[in-house]
């Protein structure tokens, strides 16, 4: 809410200082189209210690709005695939895998070409692995939970409609789980 109070109200200071063209948010047919972004971020995570293992791949598409030339707002998703693996000891290991999902909303801010700064916000479906009390063999308990994302990041475009990206992410709310909560994205955008 404070980024959305905070856009409105730059917003309205950029509108003043240049006149308050309707130029600059309307292209000759009267749509905001120009305005509209879109991107798709892999992601890829890692952790593990001597005893158990978590590889996690991802895709996260998103469209954005630029309320001006800095700011940006917009919804993403993305689709996970986890895989965990367990050693018991004496060539005992077993694994297991899942997928997850979560929806969201984001803001950027770009105070300089290719350097930009993200807030993020997202409602999680994650797999969580543990033993079965009843089996011992793993097995897949899910909980939905809120995330909250800050981080920054490197996007290439300067010049064409398509640039790549890359952008580091802490979860700042991040359970106390093999997870880490650092979440690196690589990607590409089209219109950024």
């Amino acid at each position: 809410m404070v980024l959305l109070a905070l856009c409105a109200s730059t917003a309205d200071v950029f509108a003043q200082r240049r006149g308050n063209s309707d130029d600059e948010y309307f292209d000759e047919s009267g749509n905001i189209g120009h305005r509209i972004w879109f991107g798709s971020h892999f992601n890829l995570g890692y952790s593990g210690n001597g005893f158990e293992s978590l590889f996690q791949a991802g895709l996260s598409p998103m469209v954005g709005f630029k309320i001006n030339d800095i700011f940006s707002i917009g919804p993403r998703a993305s689709v996970s695939f986890s895989n965990y693996r367990r050693n018991y000891g004496g060539g005992d290991v077993e694994g297991i895998s899942a997928t997850s999902w979560a929806v969201g909303v984001f803001g950027r801010v770009r105070p300089f070409p290719t350097l930009f700064a993200q807030l993020e916000y997202d409602l999680e479906n994650e797999p969580f692995f543990g033993a079965d009390p009843g089996t011992g063999s793993l097995t897949v308990v899910r909980q939905e939970r809120g995330a909250f994302y800050i981080g920054g990041g490197y996007n290439s475009g300067s010049g064409g409609p398509i640039a790549f990206e890359v952008l580091l992410m802490y979860n700042v709310n991040q359970p106390n789980t093999l997870a880490s909560p650092l979440d690196f994205r690589f990607g590409i955008t089209y219109r950024y």
